[in-house]
């Protein structure tokens, strides 16, 4: 199983899916497997697929969290609201340190125009993992939408500090200070933009970036 997790992480789903399909003609039952054969679905963009995988290894295991978890990122992507918010429920109850949960139930909440009690998840999560720069950012988002840019600003900073690499991170934290008509450090930040995203020169031009602020 341990070996199937290194080739999803290297992103070779083949490799992951054969080995999967070995362990569960051994292993029927494992709750952990089918939750991974769901994760491979879900890669391949079969969301219909991994929801039906991870029906049948919640049904195997009641308290795989990380089922739950998947469940509702495949409801939230079928804009099945309701039943997303109660995966992310229960996989909450079965495991409250989990951080990711808590990023994925914020972005629920944003889907939903609930950016308080987004902001809230966001923190939860930031609180449990205090390196998660997609929590910063994704709080940034919402505290945008709550009207609070300078607020929002100091976590696209945060979230920039974190993961400098995410060229996503520092195109919001660039959006966010041209909003607030703040021009210290853009030329960095955007030569920083380019070395990370070189083919996408044009669409980082502050003039093109303007029409969106």
């Amino acid at each position: 199983m341990n070996l199937a997790i290194e080739y999803i992480q290297r992103e070779d789903l083949d490799g992951a899916h054969r080995l999967l399909n070995q362990a569960m003609k051994m292993s029927p039952r494992n709750s952990e497997l089918l939750r991974l054969l769901g994760v491979l679905s879900a890669f391949k963009n079969n969301r219909q697929e991994a929801l039906t995988k991870f029906d049948l290894a919640i049904k195997l295991d009641k308290k795989n969290w990380l089922a739950h978890t998947n469940r509702g990122n495949i409801l939230k992507d079928l804009q099945r609201y309701d039943e997303a918010m109660k995966s992310y429920d229960l996989a909450i109850a079965l495991q409250s340190n989990y951080a990711e949960v808590h990023n994925n139930k914020g972005n629920l909440l944003q889907d939903l125009r609930e950016y308080t009690a987004a902001v809230a998840c966001y923190q939860k999560a930031i609180d449990l993992q205090p390196d998660y720069a997609d929590a910063y950012e994704n709080m940034g988002n919402a505290l945008l939408n709550l009207k609070r840019p300078r607020d929002a600003l100091s976590s696209y900073k945060k979230s920039v500090s974190i993961g400098s690499e995410k060229s996503v991170n520092i195109a919001a934290l660039i959006h966010c200070k041209m909003k607030l008509c703040d021009w210290s450090d853009v030329d960095q930040l955007f030569n920083s933009l380019i070395t990370i995203s070189p083919s996408n020169r044009v669409k980082m031009h502050p003039f093109y970036l303007l029409s969106f602020v």
